[in-house]
């Protein structure tokens, strides 16, 4: 096969590779077995005609890419094929590269690497973060994968925490809730908030201190992941349909002074314990089962109110509530408690509410607890035909329906 040969098949459009052009020359030498010697310089001439005809090619391709404005559009490029003789083909014209970002990102799949230790703590929650592709947690991490503010060089792991804490407990609570402040933007976490709903941050507006999310019909449970909100000093869900258990990790909120949480329908037993600055605790209305438990008169000694009425909580009232001196506020009426009132609550100097009846409890309120405050009490309440009150304010009877101030 000559140059000639080869120019014809250019010209007509056929694919020429060097491997097939000696491979033809092979085949049309091999009747004559033309020597080494006269194959070589042929060889040659082929391999140096295809060199000269790829430095053309790349100087076309500069000159039609750079006539064109250095563009990689479909639009343009089709430009240079028109006018062509049919079986021309147009010289390719390489990808350009993308330009570069605005802001410099942090890989998408670093992601999971930062994060790991802090939002998948346990094999099981590795497993549903990566298996589950409906859970909260993954659509949290979703999420953070296309938010701004978490692909951001130079932000900190703690607002990436926040930003995923939060968006754990809207896929967690989502229902048919409506939240009428902005959440989950490409904003500043400071700024998810309207009027006293939503969260709320410190002086430094850095970290998020409130979280109050009242009255928005809720439904759903409440995720352990609300502990990275780790500054976190107030929680507010009631009134709403919330479900499931508060998680014992709660207790990991080492700033928390107060939980609200009435009118839900909670389950399973109350945390073991709150953090050690807990001045409040209203779960009131929900369905808790289980006993009251005796760490809160050790492991809460700054506590002001407690109210659990309303429950389902069984067994004795612990003696250890007595250690509470800042105590003001304790209702525990509508359970299923029983036993007799401890005498130890007539260390508590600074009640002034004391709310017991519909209980099981049996015994008098002794005089210890009557003298306590005398008649500076705003509430004390039993069932006065179970448990003898010479000081109480309010007495209720039968099954605690007909309660009536005492005259």
């Amino acid at each position: 096969m000559c140059p000639r040969a080869y120019d014809t098949r250019v010209a007509t459009g056929q694919k020429v590779t060097v491997a097939n052009v000696a491979e033809e020359v092979q085949e049309e030498d091999s009747p004559t077995r033309e020597t080494s010697n006269e194959v070589r310089p042929r060889l040659r001439m082929i391999t140096l005609f295809f060199g000269v005809l790829m430095v053309l090619g790349g100087i076309v391709t500069g000159v039609v890419y750079h006539a064109h404005g250095g563009t990689d559009d479909p639009s343009r490029t089709n430009i240079s094929s028109q006018g062509m003789d049919e079986g021309e083909t147009s010289p390719a014209v390489s990808p350009v590269a993308p330009s570069p970002a605005p802001f410099s990102l942090v890989p998408v799949d670093s992601l999971l690497d930062e994060l790991g230790p802090s939002i998948a703590p346990t094999d099981a929650d590795l497993v549903i973060l990566l298996n589950d592709p409906t859970s909260p947690q993954a659509q949290a991490l979703l999420w953070l994968q296309s938010d701004s503010i978490t692909r951001t060089l130079g932000r900190s792991i703690k607002t990436v925490l926040e930003r995923y804490a939060l968006a754990v407990l809207r896929y967690s609570t989502s229902g048919e809730s409506s939240w009428s402040f902005p959440f989950m933007n490409s904003d500043d976490v400071c700024t998810w908030q309207k009027g006293d709903r939503g969260v709320a941050c410190g002086s430094d507006q850095n970290t998020v201190v409130k979280w109050n999310l009242s009255d928005l019909s809720m439904k759903g449970g409440i995720p352990w992941e609300l502990v990275l909100l780790s500054n976190l000093e107030s929680i507010n869900f009631s009134r709403n349909d919330l479900t499931g258990t508060i998680p014992s990790r709660i207790s990991e909120l080492k700033y928390l002074k107060v939980i609200m949480g009435i009118y839900n329908a909670l389950t399973g037993a109350l945390p073991r314990a709150f953090s050690p600055v807990t001045e409040g605790i209203r779960v009131a209305s929900n369905r808790f089962t289980g006993t009251i438990p005796a760490s809160w008169g050790t492991t809460m000694p700054a506590l002001l109110y407690v109210s659990i009425d309303n429950n389902q909580l069984t067994g004795t009232f612990p003696t250890t509530f007595g250690k509470l001196a800042a105590l003001a506020d304790l209702e525990l009426h509508g359970n299923l408690l029983t036993g007799t009132i401890p005498s130890e609550l007539g260390h508590l100097s600074s009640l002034k509410r004391l709310s017991i009846h519909r209980n099981g409890f049996t015994g008098s309120v002794n005089d210890t607890l009557c003298n306590l405050n005398g008649s500076d009490y705003d509430l004390l309440e039993t069932d006065c035909d179970e448990v003898a009150c010479s000081c109480c304010t309010w007495c209720c009877y039968g099954i605690g329906i007909d309660c009536s101030p005492v005259v």
